[in-house]
Formats: structure tokens, C-alpha cells, sequence
């Protein structure tokens, strides 16, 4: 049985399952295709969070290739702190009454408040201090004014830079004239061409541009200044209409692939090569690896198609050199 597996970034993986695996068995072997540590996050089937300990297959709701979420677990809010409580303070004590003192005693009290009237008369009567805010400075002169107005203006937005690109589309014999700027991004020259009549109904995740000249093939997040193209580059136009599951070694999660079935099998070694940085997988550093699908080994310079590959048939990768090459 096998299960699909939809992981935070984009990516899918396609993992054999036996009919007593546990969630906790899925997600170790989720950590070692992808490299990270899956047990830490949690795996979703029809939007609810399996523990795990329970066994898929026996879910009332799973049948073979059902398709599970693998996300990252949410914080649970912190608490606000409390505050400690503050005592009540006591309240003072009540004064006694004074017993009457006699007539000497009486004299000599009212001595003492009489001087102590006198010098509650003498202090000053308490003014609270009122608050003077400090004054500002003077508003700068006219001229000044001016020039630090130009100096806060944002600078302004260097001359254009268009240049027109001689683009090659399916289908279509002769290029097309696509005008862009060289500071645009290669995602909004997909989107300049996904506006001619030739390529309506294209999505543009299907769509790969290549440069001719170098080989080389341009992604979406770069922009046109930085890929080496000037005023009347040549642009090949691929589209991939072909989806294959490529087993790595040292594995048993597969990676989907897009390609077009008219390419020859080298254009998959160039694209593992591009994944093995965002997907870290095992592949050999020397490149000393070939592929091979339904147990016969697949040339590099023949196209899918020759090969009679399908949509979401299984290739295989293995290390060393293909049998029977030079």
C-alpha cells in the first residue's frame, strides 16, 4: 500500500506503507527522505491530527494512495504573568485622649502651643511646581528648509532598461518579439508570454525557459539582468506535460518530477541536481549514477517518450556507471 504525503514548501512524497504502520513509523521515515525531524509535526488526514500510535490502515476513512498533510505543531499561547497582591496596610492606631493636667502643667502646654503656632505661622505656604515645557527651536530659514526637503525626497527611479527577446514557443515555427525589462524578474517574462494567443491554456508552473546558447535554464525568482541576456537573446519555451516519481538511493520516499516527454533523460540529472539544495537527498558528488525504469536501464541521450515512460511511472536511481556504457 502506499500513502501520499503533502510536506510545508510544496514537495510530495509517495510512501510504501505495510497494513500494521503507525504514524509514528510514517513520520520516521518522512525524516529520513526529507531531512527534517518529522516526529516533531504533525500528520493530518481529512483535517484531523492522527496520534501516533494509531495504525493508518486502519482508519475507517483510508484506502490506498490516500493523500495526508505533514505541518509543523502550533505554539499553545503563553499566560499573562500575574501580578503578586499587595498587603492591605494596617490602619494607624487611634490617639488617646490626654487626662486633664493641673493648673502649672496647663500653663506650660499652652506655652508649647503657643510656640509651636508661631512657628507653623513663620513656614512658608507650599506651592506645587508647575511644568514648562522646554521651547522649541526656532523654525529653520527658507532656504534651509528647502534643502533639507530635497535631501529627505527619494532619489529618482534609474532610466528604463528594455530590451526585446526573441522567444522560441511550441508549436509555432518562427520566434515572437517579447519587449521586458532587464529588471523584471524571470516570473514576469512567463508572465509576458503566457499573454500570446499561441499560449493560451499553459500554466505557468508547466512552463520552463531555457537559453539556447548556454544551456542553461532560467528560474522564476531571478531577475533578467543577472541570467546573461541582452537586447535579441533567443529563449526556448518548454512545457512539462510529463510528471514522474524518482526513487532516490538510500530511500523509500519518491520525489515527483515535472518534465517534458520529449526531452532526453539528461534534462532529470540536471534537475536532481537543482533539488538535491532545497530537498537534501542522498546523490554521489562525483555524478557516477545511473537510472533505470521498469528494470531496464535508461539512456541519457533518448528522450521519455522512446523510453515508453507514463505519467507517475517510478524511476530509479543507482550508483556507479550504466551497464554497457563507455
Amino acid at each position: 500500500m502506499e500513502i501520499i504525503v503533502d510536506v510545508v514548501g510544496g514537495y510530495t512524497y509517495i510512501v510504501e506503507i505495510s497494513p500494521s504502520e503507525t504514524v509514528l513509523a510514517v513520520k520516521r521515515k518522512l525524516s529520513r527522505a526529507c531531512r527534517v525531524n518529522a516526529t516533531r509535526r504533525n500528520l493530518l488526514f481529512n483535517g484531523r491530527i492522527l496520534p501516533n500510535n494509531e495504525i493508518i490502515p486502519l482508519h475507517p476513512n483510508f484506502v490506498n494512495r490516500s493523500r495526508f498533510q505533514l505541518q509543523p505543531r502550533q505554539r499553545q499561547p503563553q499566560p499573562p504573568p500575574q501580578l503578586p497582591e499587595i498587603p492591605d496596610v494596617p490602619s494607624s492606631p487611634e490617639v488617646e485622649e490626654v487626662p486633664e493636667q493641673s493648673t502649672s502643667e496647663n500653663i506650660n502646654a499652652s506655652s508649647d502651643e503657643r510656640g509651636k503656632k508661631v512657628v507653623q505661622d513663620e513656614l512658608p505656604e507650599y506651592q506645587p511646581k508647575q511644568y514648562i515645557p522646554p521651547q522649541q527651536p526656532p523654525p529653520p530659514p527658507p532656504r534651509r528648509r528647502l534643502m533639507e526637503d530635497l535631501r529627505s525626497m527619494p532619489p529618482p527611479p534609474p532610466p528604463s532598461r528594455k530590451i526585446t527577446l526573441r522567444v522560441k514557443v511550441p508549436k509555432v515555427d518562427d520566434r515572437i518579439g517579447v519587449e521586458i525589462d532587464m529588471r523584471d524578474t524571470v516570473k514576469k517574462l512567463k508572465e509576458k508570454i503566457l499573454e500570446h494567443e499561441e499560449m493560451k491554456g499553459v500554466e505557468a508552473k508547466k512552463m520552463v525557459l531555457l537559453v539556447p546558447e548556454t544551456n542553461g535554464v532560467l528560474f522564476e525568482h531571478k531577475l533578467l539582468q543577472d541570467c546573461g541576456v541582452s537586447d535579441s537573446s533567443e529563449i526556448d519555451v518548454v512545457v512539462e506535460n510529463l510528471r514522474v516519481m524518482v526513487l532516490p538511493m538510500d530511500t523509500d520516499a519518491k520525489i515527483g518530477v515535472d518534465v517534458c516527454e520529449d526531452d532526453n533523460v539528461e534534462v532529470l540529472r540536471k534537475k536532481l541536481e537543482t533539488f538535491r539544495y532545497v530537498i537534501d537527498f542522498h546523490l554521489p558528488e562525483d555524478g557516477r549514477y545511473f537510472f533505470v525504469h521498469k528494470q531496464n536501464v535508461m539512456k541519457e541521450n533518448m528522450s521519455f517518450k522512446s523510453h515508453n515512460v507514463q505519467q507517475g511511472d517510478t524511476i530509479e536511481t543507482f550508483e556507479g556507471i550504466a551497464p554497457g556504457s563507455s
